[in-house]
């Protein structure tokens, strides 16, 4: 680890490549996609997120900003955690991440492996297309141009709205 990286969000990584390892759709734009999805999630229910990424615009949806996430990534590489494979693609190139290794989970707390696993269970079977068809239908990417940041609170534009069901639980708390 180097004083660019963060040690979490390098297991972070590493935690999602080891629970995807050998999911067909499991590439760059998927790990992206949970990353975002995990550390949003845990900021609306928790108010803080689990990793100290910050996501910007791309084109396929939001990502952790670049400098943070590749030089995480490369520590990975390093530390011959993960690897990283470049398949060929029909319309472009996909770029599998590959752990190597057994991930650790120590550093996050259970609500935080929650969090974290429900994200994965939901996106385990869809493709890098649908969740980039999914982030761009969050208020925060429509909002900001490519290459600005995305901030987490960005992500509460997208609760619904309470309906009388949730004011009867509300009261009953």
């Amino acid at each position: 680890m180097t004083n660019t990286t963060n040690i979490r969000d390098e297991d972070l990584i590493h935690y999602i490549a080891s629970e995807l390892n050998g999911c067909a759709s499991f590439g760059a734009i998927v790990l992206n996609k949970v990353l975002y999805y995990s550390d949003n999630l845990h900021y609306l229910k928790f108010g803080r997120s689990i990793s100290s990424f910050k996501y910007v615009n791309r084109d396929f949806g939001p990502t952790p900003e670049p400098v943070e996430f590749f030089a995480a990534q490369r520590n990975l590489i390093k530390e011959g955690k993960i690897k990283e494979e470049i398949h060929n693609g029909i319309v472009r190139n996909k770029k599998k991440i590959v752990a190597l290794k057994p991930s650790s989970k120590q550093l996050f707390s259970a609500d935080e492996l929650k969090t974290i696993d429900e994200v994965i269970a939901d996106f385990k079977t869809q493709t890098a297309y649908e969740l980039s068809v999914k982030s761009h239908a969050e208020l925060g990417w429509q909002l900001t141009k490519v290459g600005e940041e995305i901030p987490f609170n960005a992500f509460l534009l997208n609760v619904p709205e309470l309906n009388e069901e949730d004011y009867i639980w509300a009261a009953d708390e």
